[in-house]
């Protein structure tokens, strides 16, 4: 089940946000950036986040259980919003959630009439196919070196219709 984000759910996203870290970069970035990922740290970030006007943020929740969030920024005085992070624990991938939480944020981003919605995303990231697959276009890329060699961080852009 889809919802939005209460206050009262910072702790599960930062569970999420933490352990989609740790499965998904584990052999991509460095290990003293994953040793940097805290629970604790990431539900204060999340309880910050969740006080933004500007904020939308999904959870997907199974038996109660958040399994999975969308955080999109609605960047006020902008023509478009940006996807901040989008994560899944690897249990509940491939069974359309992604999808379902993208075409939400897509949705969300043509009624509040923004022209582009874009995120970032490393090049290694397998999600960069799915994003692609979901009409997403890469527009740049940047050198990610902070978090591994020879890693870049993709920018993808949707073009929305009014």
């Amino acid at each position: 089940m889809i919802r939005l984000a209460q206050y009262a759910d910072a702790a599960g996203i930062a569970q999420v946000h933490v352990n989609s870290w740790l499965e998904t970069y584990n052999a991509m970035v460095k290990p003293s950036v994953l040793a940097q990922q805290s629970v604790a740290d990431r539900t204060e970030l999340w309880k910050q986040v969740l006080l933004l006007a500007q904020h939308r943020v999904w959870v997907y929740q199974v038996q109660g259980e958040i399994v999975g969030f969308l955080d999109l920024d609605l960047m006020p005085n902008e023509n478009h919003a940006e996807v901040r992070a989008v994560y899944l624990l690897a249990q509940h991938q491939g069974q359309g959630i992604g999808k379902q939480l993208m075409q939400l944020a897509l949705s969300c981003c043509q009624q509040q009439h923004y022209h582009h919605l874009r995120l970032e995303v490393f090049d290694q990231n397998p999600s960069a196919k799915f994003y692609e697959k979901m009409g997403a276009v890469k527009v740049a890329e940047e050198d990610a070196s902070d978090y591994a060699d020879e890693l870049k961080i993709y920018h993808y852009q949707w073009d929305l219709e009014l």
